[in-house]
């Protein structure tokens, strides 16, 4: 079996002083924005050999966000399954608070998802300009910041984005950039984490009738990203999302585009979850209040999830104690 045909068995410390999450903060918690597992995965695959523009994700389920505190840090593990050639390879991450170096809870899961193959060829490349100039309205990207701010949302600058938005009649064009505070980080990712939380945003941020709520990332029907974001993109969203009947979930599908046009990245299918109230983000952090002395095993140093995951650390890691399989 070759080596990215095995079982995959990755593990990646999370601190609190990481700079997403001193600078993506929900309701006073600091929170690791869902869509940044997409590139985790992706980022693994690439170091094991993968094809990444014939991979995609299939059935994502973000099931529980990772959030961290002061005093603590948390050990993510993801985790591919072995090729089938009758099934898709099962892939999941979870996660488990640490302190002092040694584990202080379970593993819980935090998402889960089906990687199969990619076969469809990538569509045409994106006429931005001609986007542009159908535009009826044209905005900063600063209002949607904004308006996570009064939804009790935090970015700070090594988590935003800078640009402009085009309105047309149903869909937008989005034209962003990393803020210069988190362009030392741009080259450790295949989707970097402002820009793909960024793009949620404007993919999200349309329909001022589906409430005043921060929402998170709930399931993506179908995920790929054949190539990694580079400096300046394009995010096109060709609708406004749409609220299900309980208003609870909203649903849009938008893509990615390098400054060319072509495809960087496609969500399809894509639910978001409404917070109705601040207790369901503070309350991921009752299982670290109060929490037992922490357990005799000793948690191995693995990769922090910014800076070794991406490049040669990750690479070398393949065959040590990071990974298994």
């Amino acid at each position: 079996m070759a080596d990215h045909e095995q079982e995959i068995d990755c593990r990646i410390r999370l601190t609190h002083d990481d700079f997403i999450m001193a600078n993506h903060v929900v309701h006073g918690v600091s929170v690791l924005p869902g869509v940044t597992f997409l590139d985790l995965v992706y980022r693994v695959l690439a170091a094991r050999g993968h094809d990444l523009c014939g991979v995609a994700l299939r059935d994502v389920l973000f099931s529980e966000p990772v959030v961290t505190c002061e005093g603590h840090e948390r050990e993510l593990r993801v985790t591919v399954g072995a090729a089938d050639a009758d099934s898709p390879r099962a892939v999941r991450i979870d996660s488990r608070w640490v302190r002092h170096g040694k584990p202080c809870a379970p593993w819980r899961e935090n998402a889960r998802a089906e990687l199969v193959r990619a076969d469809e060829p990538l569509p045409a490349p994106l006429d931005a300009g001609r986007l542009r100039e159908a535009s009826v309205r044209e905005d900063d990207m600063d209002t949607l910041y904004a308006r996570t701010r009064r939804e009790g949302i935090r970015h700070g600058p090594a988590m935003t984005c800078l640009g402009r938005l085009h309105k047309g009649v149903t869909e937008m064009l989005a034209t962003l950039r990393l803020d210069p505070a988190g362009r030392a980080s741009e080259s450790g990712f295949h989707l970097h984490p402002a820009k793909a939380d960024a793009s949620t945003l404007v993919a999200f941020g349309q329909n001022d009738e589906v409430g005043d709520e921060p929402f998170v990332p709930f399931h993506i029907g179908f995920f790929r990203a054949p190539a990694a974001l580079g400096e300046t993109f394009h995010v096109r969203v060709p609708h406004p999302e749409e609220p299900s009947e309980s208003g609870d979930l909203v649903h849009n599908g938008y893509t990615l585009h390098d400054e060319e046009g072509r495809l960087v990245a496609e969500f399809r299918g894509m639910s978001c979850k409404r917070i109705r109230h601040p207790e369901l983000i503070t309350r991921l952090l009752d299982e670290v209040t109060g929490a037992p002395l922490p357990t005799a095993e000793t948690v191995p140093p693995g990769p922090a999830l910014a800076a070794d995951v991406s490049g040669p650390a990750l690479a070398a890691d393949v065959s040590g104690p990071s990974f298994v399989g």
